[in-house]
């Protein structure tokens, strides 16, 4: 390959590479802007739960296919939305990026991945399983 073809593929490959970053920060403002846009109905979300969690979900998929989301109660005013990547490694780079592009909300507290859970006793007629046992 010439200095001149390899210069020239050298610089395309730079450019390709900042576009990707580029198109997916915008990515990820759309998202922001569209969750701000829609606070009230995603805060009450309780009021029109599946076609919200389905808006919900369309939005995150155009950031990554495989992101997911959970919310947590009102508390003080506040809930958690977290962001996951349901367990798929390779869209963890993305719930970081997600992540550290979310602005300051005033009624959410935005979470990376889900927390992990205390486990809870279940019971179902008369079958009981006990997590501590």
């Amino acid at each position: 390959m010439s200095g001149k073809v390899h210069s020239f593929a050298l610089i395309v490959l730079a450019v390709v590479g900042c576009n990707s970053k580029h198109m997916q920060h915008n990515r990820e403002k759309a998202f922001w802007d569209w969750f701000q846009a829609n606070d009230e109905r995603l805060y009450n979300f309780e009021r029109d739960q599946e076609p919200t969690f389905d808006l919900l979900q369309t939005e995150l998929q155009k950031v990554d296919k495989n992101l997911t989301f959970e919310f947590g109660p009102v508390e003080n005013g506040r809930r958690e939305f977290i962001i996951s990547a349901g367990g798929i490694r390779e869209a963890f780079p993305k719930v970081e990026s997600l992540y550290a592009t979310a602005p300051v909300l005033s009624r959410w507290e935005v979470v990376k991945y889900r927390p992990r859970h205390e486990p809870m006793d279940i019971a179902l007629g008369d079958l009981r399983v006990d997590s501590h046992a």
